[in-house]
């Protein structure tokens, strides 16, 4: 069934390479959602969006060339080593249409996409709420391995969207995707034939992947997809022609390719004065809105950015935040007060400030599939004795949805805490405060 004819008869203009590649760039850039209506809790339509940062803004031009859409606008601004931004997006039936259309050609997102396609053919508003909260959690869900190895076109897709290349001092290239998901790393390293440890994991929860590829591999990866690449023919041509006594020469036209096109080098921004002309520790950087000093930040080895900021700051604030940075840098990562470490049972945690090491909340949260749950209880509201005593009352129906391999809704999810609050606290979600995403989803009733 058709849902938009002009859609659909735009596609199918499109090559079957375009195709391919169109699958891969939206699997690595694309975010496609239903629309919730904040005033009326109505789930209304599907959005289908890209916010790119470019090397130049053609790419998402190109893609409004063969899909439609709106017309890409200006997002950012580029900053410091940060690329601008720029966003296109397409939405209603005609983005239902290009979601039904291009989940043949995608890898990772094709679940989304296919459910997106359907999305105006539920009438009701129940089975609509599904849709929404099923694409947000198909977020979270990992992949499997490809069934069958995509068509170059489609590695040149994702390569053009989150994929780089690098030329050492000493002229060796080193090309690079970067992805949340391991299934299309893995499937790089079985298409280009690469070794055991080209795909390294993640380094923190939540973080990117990596696939790399060295050397003639890399060359001859390049060389494959290159004719069906967009956006980044330009720095791959660079790789390419590489003459090893131009070194010097292609890595400073590379250079002008990454970062705000060479305007001002990560070594230029690490050497940019200070306004208190003194140095800083190993590991604490600053924070600059444009070209005024706001605060500072602290990178832990774990990933972990502590900061303090504040627009218009003033010396006072800024000495005060730099004082307050070094002394969590000096403590134990991650810092945890010793002398205030709680005695709390499995599934729920304290949660301290990282600079005063006050405690601020209690999470109550379910590692499940089956329950996935997590709730964090602000002290100002919640007692300790509340949290543990919410936590014994869900905790058990979260090992029972385990036990018996039923997946609760986020719906579900929202009535047990409601249930839980009004036996220990004697008011429901809608009762109390910083509830409001909870009385979201029980608002979402199901079918």
């Amino acid at each position: 069934m058709l849902i938009h004819a002009g859609a659909h008869a735009k596609f199918l203009s499109i090559s079957e390479d375009k195709r391919w590649w169109l699958g891969g760039f939206f699997d690595g850039d694309a975010c496609v959602s239903a629309v919730l209506d904040d005033r009326t809790g109505n789930v209304t339509g599907i959005t289908i969006v890209i916010g790119h940062s470019v090397l130049t803004k053609n790419t998402l031009f190109h893609v409004h060339e063969q899909l439609g859409g709106s017309a890409p606008r200006f997002a950012r601004a580029a900053e410091g080593n940060r690329r601008e931004v720029w966003v296109w997006s397409i939405d209603g039936k005609y983005a239902a249409q290009v979601a039904r259309d291009i989940s043949s050609y995608t890898r990772l997102k094709t679940p989304q996409y296919a459910l997106a396609g359907e999305f105006f053919e539920l009438k009701d508003q129940p089975a609509r709420m599904k849709t929404y909260v099923r694409l947000r959690q198909l977020k979270h869900v990992e992949h499997e391995p490809f069934a069958s190895q995509p068509p170059l076109a489609f590695f040149a897709g994702i390569y053009d969207a989150e994929g780089s290349v690098n030329i050492n001092k000493r002229g060796s290239v080193t090309a690079k995707i970067e992805q949340r998901y391991p299934a299309v790393l893995n499937a790089a390293k079985a298409r280009f034939a690469c070794g055991p440890d080209s795909v390294s994991k993640p380094s923190y929860e939540g973080g990117t992947g990596k696939w790399q590829v060295s050397s003639r591999n890399c060359l001859a990866f390049l060389s494959a997809i290159r004719p069906f690449l967009v956006e980044r023919c330009r720095m791959v041509d660079i790789v390419l022609t590489l003459d090893k006594k131009k070194v010097p020469e292609a890595r400073a036209e590379l250079a002008t390719l990454v970062g705000n096109k060479g305007k001002r080098t990560p070594q230029e921004a690490r050497a940019r004065k200070r306004q208190s002309g003194e140095d800083l520790p190993v590991n604490i950087s600053e924070i600059w809105d444009g070209d005024n000093l706001t605060g500072y930040y602290y990178k832990s080895a774990k990933f972990e950015d502590r900061g303090r900021t504040k627009k218009g700051a003033t010396s006072e604030d800024l000495a005060k935040f730099l004082a307050d940075v070094i002394a969590y840098s000096k403590k134990p990562d991650p810092y945890v007060p010793k002398e205030k470490l709680l005695d709390l049972p499995r599934g729920i945690t304290s949660r301290y400030d990282p600079f005063t090491g006050d405690l601020t909340a209690y999470t109550i949260q379910s590692r499940s599939t089956y329950f996935p749950f997590a709730k964090e209880l602000n002290i100002k509201y919640f007692s300790r004795e509340d949290a543990i005593a919410l936590r014994d009352e869900i905790m058990p129906i979260a090992a029972k949805a385990r036990a018996d391999k039923v997946k609760h809704s986020e719906h579900e999810c929202a009535m047990v805490l409601d249930a839980a609050l009004r036996k220990v606290t004697g008011k429901g979600a809608a009762e109390q405060p910083n509830m409001k995403y909870v009385q979201h989803f029980m608002a979402s009733s199901s079918s």
